[in-house]
């Protein structure tokens, strides 16, 4: 057996990192781009899935008027108008379309 002596050390030194609320910029970047990603495949699906609808008379014109008034009506509730003015203005055709149907 080999005799080995361990020599404790009187001097620690601890480096502590600063403290920084912001996260790094590398992680910013692939924040941005996974929620692109995830954007761009939702814009798709919502629009694939209204033309799915489509081919059901009035359905697809039925539910954008429900989505239409629910995001109207949580606008209003939050105290924003310029949404609120929005959503009701894109209510106004699939309504349209559902009256003269």
């Amino acid at each position: 057996m080999l005799n080995e002596a361990v020599i404790p050390t009187t001097q620690t030194t601890v480096r502590r990192r600063p403290k920084s609320r912001a996260p790094a910029p590398s992680v910013l970047v692939a924040g941005a781009r996974i929620s692109t990603r995830l954007t761009v495949v939702w814009v798709v699906g919502i629009t694939a899935s209204f033309s799915i609808l489509d081919h059901m008379d009035g359905l697809c014109a039925g539910v954008a008027a429900m989505a239409s008034v629910s995001f109207a009506m949580l606008a209003y509730l939050n105290g924003q108008t310029l949404v609120t003015t929005l959503a009701a203005a894109v209510l106004a055709r699939p309504a349209g379309f559902c009256a003269g149907f």
